[in-house]
């Protein structure tokens, strides 16, 4: 594509892999501008997917940025598995959301000073009262979470590190890269509530569907030639990426990721603190 669109090439046409995004600074601009990219398409026998286009938008989202009129921002989606995490109202969400935040308590100046009021309620025979001071220490938590030097920008140059974890009721994932001290910081996270008919998948099924559905949400990441690592704490998916004669739903999981380099790597439950709380804070549904 880039050899396709040299000319135009950061002039109105930017390319990432398969992503081709047309920018022009007044709409009749950008109808020139398109006419001269479906031209090139043509002459060249490329088609596209409508499913996937999208026009006349006056921002879009692109390599975890909103790109619009007013510069460079942020992408929300980053962060949002974060920012919507429930205000914890038994030991069992608390303990995870705690795990959560330790685990990069290196990044936290005075970490253990901050989080006091939500460890105070982790000790034997006290009483879960939700106070003010609660709140405040879980808010306090989850900005630095979303924020540097915790949260960092990607590194198209590095390997990516993807973490996922199932529950019956949720997926979650951890995206991440390491710096040059082999220091390791978050590019996004990511959380979603499985649906009626994937609860009742068995639980290799459901640590299958994580690690597909992570590969898909963080596809723009992923999708390069350099090869990035999945971290599971289930060992049964170690061996099933690795099997050659699967059937059925797992066989088709698996082959939508054929067009991804990748490694996966298996670590203890108990180590899985940075992405396990995302997957089962979710509650079941109310009846």
């Amino acid at each position: 594509m880039n050899k396709i669109f040299k000319e135009q090439l950061n002039k109105f046409v930017v390319i990432y892999i398969d992503d081709t995004n047309v920018f022009s600074t007044t709409f009749e601009k950008h109808l020139i501008h398109l006419r001269t990219v479906f031209d090139k398409l043509r002459i060249n026998g490329l088609k596209l997917q409508p499913s996937k286009c999208h026009f006349g938008k006056t921002s879009l989202a692109f390599l975890g940025h909103i790109i619009g009129k007013d510069g460079i921002q942020p992408d929300p989606t980053k962060v949002s598995a974060i920012q919507q995490f429930p205000i914890p109202t038994n030991l069992t969400i608390l303990r995870g959301f705690l795990g959560l935040a330790s685990y990069y308590r290196r990044f936290v100046k005075d970490f253990a000073k901050k989080a006091a009021p939500l460890h105070q309620l982790m000790r034997k025979n006290q009483p879960f009262i939700w106070t003010e001071k609660c709140q405040e220490a879980f808010e306090k938590l989850k900005q630095h979470l979303i924020s540097p030097p915790i949260l960092i920008y990607p590194d198209f140059e590095k390997p990516f590190f993807l973490y996922t974890d199932a529950s019956s009721f949720g997926l979650g994932a951890v995206l991440t890269q390491k710096d040059n001290e082999k220091k390791e910081h978050v590019i996004a996270y990511a959380s979603r509530r499985t649906n009626e008919h994937e609860r009742n998948y068995y639980a290799t099924e459901l640590e299958c569907l994580a690690v597909v559905w992570a590969i898909q949400h963080f596809r723009p990441y992923l999708q390069s030639n350099i090869p990035f690592t999945v971290i599971t704490d289930h060992t049964a998916l170690i061996t099933l990426f690795n099997k050659p004669n699967i059937s059925g739903r797992l066989a088709r999981w698996i082959m939508t990721l054929r067009d991804y380099t990748f490694n996966i790597e298996h670590r203890k439950g108990r180590l899985h603190s940075n992405v396990d709380p995302l997957s089962r804070h979710f509650q079941p549904d109310p009846t």
